[in-house]
């Protein structure tokens, strides 16, 4: 569950969920240079609807193939994550994990994602629980539940997608 707390505090990157992302002990691909998709890039907002607060997420490019992500709540850095795209069915996702001084990493978040013409990301996280325990630790058995999951309503988290916006929307209270 501390993931979770991470995730929303970004992509937690603190939302309300009933369950949790799914976290693989392996990417579902290694980045690729010209995966980059700069629509991603910038600052964005997350207003917690469990508390009013707002984290900030600082999405950098990092090389030519992965981002460098910091969460913030009330100027206080929260999480620090790597992150990179792949292609899945025609589908991108992301691969997020989350950067700790001392871990060895080996845990990802998977999510597909979508920017709306309205300018805001949509995060949705794969449920945990939806990945077959056979497709866990076999990369090829991974990419092969996703492809033929992706118009599944079971594959994404239950609380639905996770909104993040270019710049506070009316209403949302200032944060850090």
């Amino acid at each position: 569950m501390k993931r979770v707390r991470i995730v929303a505090v970004l992509l937690s990157m603190s939302f309300v969920l009933a369950g949790c992302p799914y976290e693989s002990k392996i990417p579902i691909g290694e980045p690729e240079a010209g995966s980059m998709d700069a629509r991603l890039t910038g600052i964005w907002f997350w207003n917690d609807p469990t508390s009013d607060g707002v984290t900030e997420f600082h999405i950098l490019r990092f090389n030519a193939s992965e981002y460098y992500v910091e969460t913030l709540e009330d100027f206080e850095v929260t999480g620090r994550f790597r992150m990179y795209i792949v292609s899945v069915g025609g589908e991108p996702f992301l691969n997020i994990e989350e950067l700790v001084e001392g871990d060895e990493g080996g845990s990802w978040m998977l999510a597909r994602y979508s920017v709306s013409e309205a300018g805001e990301l949509s995060i949705r996280f794969v449920a945990d629980g939806a990945v077959p325990v056979s497709a866990a630790s076999d990369r090829q058995a991974l990419i092969d539940f996703l492809t033929g999951n992706l118009g599944s309503e079971t594959l994404d988290d239950p609380d639905g997608p996770f909104i993040l916006y270019r710049s506070m929307p009316e209403g949302m209270p200032e944060g850090g």
